[in-house]
């Protein structure tokens, strides 16, 4: 969010319009910080543990679903990005595994 140039270091694209860097402040930035906040919010506030476990699991599920959709379209990802990629899958399976979506009875 403060510096959107960085991305350009860690990803193969560049920002040379006013509105990438913008998007990417918003996207990389904003969003991550607000949904970082949502849970923390839940889970220190509420108490709300295993609803927190199971929004970040989605979020997860999600990034999970869009990489696989890239795959199709660019190809297995390399460097920064296969990292990531490994870092979120196992986050989402390890989620799962330790029950956000378990039900109460």
């Amino acid at each position: 969010m403060i510096e959107p140039d960085a991305v350009e270091r860690l990803y193969p694209l560049t920002l040379d319009e006013p509105m990438a860097r913008s998007e990417i402040r918003a996207v990389f930035g904003g969003f991550m910080v607000g949904v970082g906040a949502a849970l923390l919010i839940l889970d220190l506030l509420y108490k709300k543990e295993q609803e927190a476990a199971m929004v970040l699991a989605i979020m997860m599920g999600g990034l999970t679903l869009a990489r696989i959709v890239g795959y199709s379209q660019e190809g297995f990802p390399s460097g920064t990005v296969l990292h990531e990629t490994i870092f979120e899958v196992s986050l989402f399976f390890l989620l799962i595994g330790l029950g956000a979506f378990r039900r109460e009875n």
